[in-house]
């Protein structure tokens, strides 16, 4: 009973020291929101899209531990009349820095589908309701130290919708809402040359997003906000301080500039893009710097 005591202990400990160290760039809103937009243009003629996103992300946490993230993000769109499907894979290295040396790997991110119907509710507004599925690429192993991907499964609903605010009809608001519940995934505790078993509950994920976009000629530029809370986290054996740090409320601030051309007949487009983010609570990472290019082809 001591030892078992002594384990949960030390992973409370672990885990309130190294959580929030799964990052994944498919369940990030706002480079899925971007690059989707980009995909409505009247100029993208053809059903399908493909697009290549590369980013690179650091991170600086309060305790002054520093991590990098660094990958590419592939993407499929495939539009219908007022339906759309889409497909989400990203390979990432993730490294990690403190005091007691450094960690890295490179993995696979979760593969995610949405399917979508979009209405036009007025001339000037538009609305669309979509479906997410996430399925992980490996198994969870946050618990080792950062990883790429969440190693859960993931079933969400998403709103968006643009409302067009100028008479020349270049400016829209945009907005978007979306939930998403992970399901509990085994993970394994390594302690001792032993692994000890824990259910951990990543809990629901509900982001929110509103922009500004404008457009001219060719080209837009967009700014906005995107507010993310992760709730009703939790891991079994239970651990009180230990579920306490897995939830958390998050800011970040984003601007976008993108531009659409035509190549052998072929319209494209380009995406530069950055976001500043931060824990609003609890104050785990003090800096999120996101920096994103896209292209992406309609054939």
């Amino acid at each position: 009973m001591k030892n078992k005591l002594s384990r949960i202990s030390m992973l409370a400990c672990f885990i309130i020291t190294t959580q929030l160290e799964s990052v994944s760039i498919v369940y990030n809103l706002r480079v899925a929101e971007i690059t989707r937009r980009q995909a409505s243009d009247p100029k993208y003629t053809d059903p399908s899209i493909t697009s290549l996103v590369l980013f690179d992300q650091t991170r600086k946490r309060c305790d002054s531990v520093d991590q990098n993230i660094a990958g590419g993000l592939a993407t499929y769109l495939y539009l219908r009349k007022r339906f759309y499907c889409k497909a989400d894979f990203a390979v990432g290295h993730v490294r990690s820095n403190n005091i007691d040396g450094t960690f890295s790997r490179t993995q696979t991110d979760d593969i995610l589908l949405t399917f979508g119907y979009s209405k036009a509710i007025t001339k000037r507004t538009k609305a669309t309701v979509s479906l997410l599925l996430g399925f992980p690429t490996h198994t969870d192993t946050i618990l080792e130290g950062i990883e790429f991907g969440t190693g859960h499964n993931g079933f969400g609903l998403q709103l968006d919708g643009s409302f067009i605010c100028s008479k020349k009809e270049n400016q829209s608001i945009l907005a978007a809402a979306r939930y998403i519940r992970f399901f509990p995934a085994s993970v394994l505790f390594p302690l001792l040359n032993k692994y000890s078993p824990f259910l951990l509950d990543i809990g629901n994920l509900i982001d929110l997003i509103i922009g500004y976009n404008y457009r001219f000629n060719t080209s837009a530029f967009e700014v906005g906000y995107n507010q993310s809370f992760l709730f009703s986290a939790s891991i079994t054996p239970t651990i009180a301080a230990a579920t306490n740090q897995l939830n958390y409320m998050r800011s970040n601030f984003y601007a976008a500039y993108k531009h659409l051309f035509l190549r052998e007949k072929h319209p494209q487009g380009i995406i530069i893009a950055m976001s500043y983010g931060f824990d609003n609570k609890p104050k785990i990472f003090k800096r999120i710097i996101t920096v994103w290019a896209a292209w992406g082809i309609n054939f």
